[in-house]
């Protein structure tokens, strides 16, 4: 089931600190469809989440991952 957006952006104001990712041209299967924008929007939750140095490491993370993807194609 796919929650609709009206809802979806209800919630998400209901959340403090909260994000919404809506990604335009993505099927039900969006990690398959548009993985940079899937990817970009978990790295923004985990540096939300880490403090100081995860932060860094992770971005590093996020930083190779983009890269791997677009070797891919």
């Amino acid at each position: 089931l796919l929650t609709p957006d009206e809802y979806s952006r209800l919630m998400a104001a209901s959340l403090p600190q909260s994000e919404l990712v809506i990604v335009p041209g993505a099927s039900h299967l969006a990690l398959l469809d548009k993985p940079e924008t899937i990817n970009d929007g978990l790295i923004r939750l985990i540096e939300r989440a880490q403090p100081g140095k995860l932060k860094w490491r992770y971005r590093r993370f996020g930083d190779r991952l983009r890269g791997w993807f677009r070797r891919r194609g």
